[in-house]
């Protein structure tokens, strides 16, 4: 039923703009759980491996993986700093953590 206003006819939007829209969303949900799905398993293992570590290796894991997104982090930095823009160490760290993250994700 359109809805009047000053006058004028507003009417809802088609029914067929509103089914594509849910559709691409219903698309990219399956989508995500196709990719995520099979990761489950292997956040199971390592989660594994992680609690069967002594404590001191684990301590050096995570301060050498904080080490490299830093390190990584400096390297976007400096690579946008060569166009003449500016960016900091922890938005370059951001950058390459999503970038890695998508990386796992698509390889499957």
């Amino acid at each position: 039923m359109p809805i009047t206003h000053d006058s004028r006819l507003i009417s809802p939007p088609p029914l067929i703009v509103r089914a594509r829209r849910y559709l691409v969303q219903l698309i990219l949900l399956g989508l995500a759980v196709h990719l995520l799905l099979p990761q489950l398993t292997t956040l199971k293992h390592a989660g594994q491996v992680i609690r069967g570590m002594v404590l001191w290796a684990l301590a050096l894991a995570v301060v050498s993986q904080v080490l490299s997104y830093l390190g990584s982090g400096y390297l976007v930095q400096r690579i946008v700093a060569l166009v003449g823009q500016r960016l900091s160490v922890t938005r370059g760290m951001l950058i390459t953590m999503a970038a890695s993250s998508v990386g796992v994700v698509a390889h499957n």
